[in-house]
């Protein structure tokens, strides 16, 4: 009967449907060209399906967000918004602000495709080909991000007979944090600033995290390229520079520093004495690459005589790694044009310090 009726519609004045259409009792109504099918209007929204020879499409035919409920729920928990955003427990009338946005709720992504693909979120470049990093399972007990440069689980959070342990640059953890390489602490707040804490048994030590190395001349080796008037062994550097007179010779004295590891030299001073009308003292500290041979230099110099020792500093702001570079204080004396001299009369240096900082 129903066939009969539908039948007879396509026949009735304004019921001809110009596309191939049939009702099957067992499957329903069926459209079979491309193009709008269902349409379902109720004043200005209009809703239904549209589909082409590849692609189908569930879609509103006016410019309106489509809900998605069930159980006759007035206030549906799905919508996706006319620009393609789409949101997940909106209040009813809110539109998702992001891509995917959910309100009080989670995402729970569970165990993995395979070995090869656990569980997570991978991120890529702006075109879209090739991966960036990961953040998920690396296995039943560990999460962590996982940059595809080094092709390495960077930082791991695992999970050890059921105790928490942080990762860093390794991804089996032996302490609570594990950290393969150094830290670094910057700008810490309040009355502790510069300050770290550790807990051992109980105990709080504090550790200064912003010291002031301070290297006595008493600490440099020597060397000259000329002779010394006085024995090596009473060679006295400082202010007392009566005691060294080379006579038309070029001398400097040098060191190799040990600076803390992971420390930013933010700065260094050097005290230094010209009361000679003839030279100038200069000290220089020199970061050496041990593989190129590459130098950084950073070096002060006085301008003027002056009967006690001045004080000068530069900024230097280099991160101290003692396994790719070598650290060296040089002071020497320089003639008035700048090139190395003889180390006159009434000219030496006191105390150098540097400024390292975390």
């Amino acid at each position: 009967m129903k066939k009969f009726i539908y039948s007879l519609l396509l026949l009735l004045p304004g019921y001809v449907i110009a596309q191939s259409s049939s009702y099957n009792p067992a499957q329903g109504y069926e459209d079979r060209k491309d193009g709008q099918g269902l349409n379902h209007t109720n004043g200005a929204i209009s809703f239904g399906t549209y589909n082409t020879s590849s692609i189908a499409y569930l879609q509103t035919h006016s410019n309106h967000p489509i809900y998605f409920g069930n159980n006759s729920n007035a206030s549906p928990k799905v919508v996706f918004a006319t620009n393609g955003l789409l949101g997940i427990n909106l209040a009813d009338g809110i539109m998702p602000a992001e891509k995917l946005e959910i309100k009080n709720g989670r995402i729970s992504l569970t165990a993995w495709e395979n070995a090869g693909k656990p569980a997570g979120i991978d991120f890529t470049n702006n075109a879209g080909n090739t991966n960036v990093a990961f953040l998920g399972m690396m296995d039943a007990t560990t999460f962590g991000f996982k940059s595809y440069a080094s092709n390495q689980y960077e930082v791991v959070f695992k999970n050890v007979s059921g105790l928490a342990r942080v990762g860093i640059g390794t991804t089996n953890p032996g302490v609570a944090l594990d950290v393969n390489g150094t830290i670094r602490l910057n700008a810490l707040a309040g009355a502790d600033r510069s300050i770290v804490k550790i807990k051992t048994d109980n105990v709080l030590a504090k550790v200064a995290a912003q010291p002031t190395v301070s290297i006595s001349p008493f600490e440099f080796t020597y060397s000259d390229q000329g002779t010394l008037t006085k024995s090596n062994t009473g060679y006295i550097p400082g202010f007392s520079s009566a005691t060294w007179s080379p006579i038309g010779s070029y001398h400097y004295v040098e060191k190799t520093l040990n600076l803390p590891q992971g420390s930013t030299i933010k700065s260094f001073t050097a005290y230094l004495l010209d009361n000679n009308a003839s030279g100038r003292m200069q000290a220089c500290f020199t970061v050496l690459n041990n593989a190129s041979g590459a130098k950084d230099i950073y070096c002060v110099s006085t301008n003027s005589d002056n009967v006690n020792a001045v004080p000068l500093s530069n900024n230097v702001n280099k991160i101290v790694d003692n396994n790719l570079y070598s650290y060296i204080i040089r002071v020497e004396s320089i003639n008035n044009g700048g090139f190395q001299g003889g180390w006159f009369a009434d000219m030496g240096f006191g105390a150098i310090k540097f400024n390292v900082g975390y």
